[in-house]
């Protein structure tokens, strides 16, 4: 959808499941897929990008999670302010619930990691290696990227 310089977009996305094998034991993990729905906003005025998404596989269990935001940086218009939060909540499976929940963190936050090295990637092959459009050098991007993680057991 688009309106006054706003775009939308709502999205199914099914990934593989990434759950080990040990955790699948536990039958209900064990499926083949794991579905995500995605939304994202773009407000091309203000060069502002958010991305939400939340699991729906497990949703009687777990809540799952991101919300990214991009926008120019305060400090400097050309260079990208990246912002993720994680919500991990997980209920319903007793004390096996921390396992889940542990690895779900450390899931998200290599999601997270990976997005960056895909950006770092994508402006390496738009403006070449060693090449910036401003005085910063590329290799600041991780020292002023944002992660905010949050997580809570019932």
């Amino acid at each position: 959808m688009r309106c006054r310089g706003l775009s939308t977009e709502k999205k199914l996305a099914t990934c593989t499941n990434v759950v080990p094998k040990f955790l699948r034991r536990l039958g209900l993990l064990n499926v083949p897929a794991i579905y995500l729905e995605e939304e994202s906003w773009y407000h091309r005025r203000q060069s502002t990008a958010k991305i939400s998404s939340r699991m729906l596989t497990w949703a009687d269990l777990a809540q799952l999670s991101e919300e990214s935001e991009f926008r120019p940086s305060p400090e400097n218009p050309n260079w990208t302010e990246f912002r993720m939060r994680g919500t991990i909540a997980i209920t319903g499976v007793g004390p096996f619930g921390a396992i889940l929940e542990y690895y779900a963190q450390v899931f998200l936050r290599g999601g997270g990691k990976k997005s960056i090295r895909i950006m770092e990637e994508l402006l390496r092959e738009r403006y070449g290696e060693g090449t910036n459009r401003s005085s910063k050098p590329s290799s600041n991007i991780l020292s002023n990227t944002t992660n905010q993680s949050h997580h809570s057991v019932s």
